[in-house]
Parts: C-alpha cells; sequence; structure tokens
C-alpha cells in the first residue's frame, strides 16, 4: 500500500512544478496590481480555486503522512516480532536482540502517537509535522 497514492498525493516534481507555475502567476498578478490594474471577476475566480485546490492537496498530503506513518509503526512492530523471535528461538545474543526488538518497540510508538496527532489535527497546518514554509518569500 502506498499512502500517498492512495490519498491522491502527486508525486514531489509534480508539486515542484506546479508550486513554481503559481509562484510565477503569483508574481504576475503581484505586478499587475502594483501597476494599478484591478482584480477581474474571473482572477477573483481563479485565485478561489487554486485557495481551494491548495487546501485539498494540503488535505491529501496531511492523510496521506498520517497513513505513512501507522504503515512506519507496522513495519517496526514486526521487526520487533522477529527480534524476539529470533532471540526465543536462540538465533543470535538475546540480549543484544531484546535490545534492537526494544528499539523497534519504541520506533513504533513514536509512528502511532505522530499518526494519531496528524489524524487529530483539525487543520493539516496546525499539526507538528506541517514543516511550512513561508510562501511570501518566493514573491
Amino acid at each position: 500500500m502506498d499512502a500517498r497514492r492512495d490519498a491522491q498525493v502527486p508525486d514531489p516534481w509534480e508539486r515542484a512544478a506546479r508550486a513554481g507555475q503559481r509562484i510565477e502567476q503569483l508574481r504576475r498578478r503581484r505586478a499587475e496590481s502594483a501597476a494599478g490594474e484591478h482584480s477581474s471577476e474571473d482572477s477573483v475566480d481563479r485565485a478561489r480555486r487554486h485557495a481551494q485546490d491548495a487546501m485539498d492537496r494540503a488535505v491529501n498530503a496531511h492523510i496521506a503522512a498520517s497513513r505513512g506513518h501507522d504503515q512506519a509503526a507496522r513495519a517496526h512492530e514486526r521487526a520487533a516480532n522477529h527480534l524476539q523471535r529470533a532471540a526465543m528461538e536462540g538465533l543470535g545474543d538475546p540480549e543484544q536482540l531484546r535490545d534492537e526488538a526494544d528499539e523497534h518497540w519504541r520506533a513504533a510508538a513514536d509512528n502511532h502517537r505522530s499518526a494519531v496527532e496528524l489524524a487529530q489535527a483539525e487543520d493539516p497546518a496546525k499539526s507538528s509535522s506541517s514543516g511550512q514554509s513561508d510562501v511570501r518569500n518566493l514573491l
């Protein structure tokens, strides 16, 4: 299962290309505004659509991040279980295997917590992993 694909999150190259196009649109609109041109109704509608599309993409990315954390947690749990089984079957240094299993259990718990935080956040921008950057600096 690919959490990104399932949540309809485009690949990073596609997102970067879209962002570059949008930045150019905003730069042109800013120059038009500075030149005294007023916004047309079409321009306002287009801006609203862009804003809604951006929110939809943020929500989808948020969902994908939560699912990705769940997937990572399950992978850590599987690894911990395999290590514990190996320790019980005497397939290596039991203490080292248990220590490694404990690390995976901790990582699984961390990933579960992150998934829950993301799922409970009302607004993707308010989650602890939003990693926001200020687009205004690009304009």
